[in-house]
């Protein structure tokens, strides 16, 4: 047969302290917040799904590049035409 380890209890500290921390008055540590909610998704809105998209003046492939959106950014859209959304 083997010898117990004396390090056996340190397995049982956590669950101890959950039950001694109410008897004791104290209140156990609080469970780490929820991640953030993904944004709802609206039929107005687009996610951009490339690294960095040009958001252009116009919907023309030709029109001057006005902003820049980054991936996973949640942009406002008013009407699609073909591939264009603006």
């Amino acid at each position: 047969m083997r010898p117990r380890s004396p390090f056996r209890i340190l397995r049982l500290l956590p669950a101890l302290y959950l039950v001694a921390a109410p008897l004791l008055g104290q209140e156990a540590p609080a469970p780490p917040p929820a991640p953030a909610a993904a944004p709802a998704a609206r039929p107005d809105a687009a996610v951009v799904v490339v690294p960095v998209a040009n958001v252009l003046a116009r919907p023309d492939a030709m029109a001057p590049v006005e902003d820049q959106a980054i991936l996973g950014d949640v942009v406002e859209t008013f009407r699609a035409e073909g591939r264009f959304r603006y």
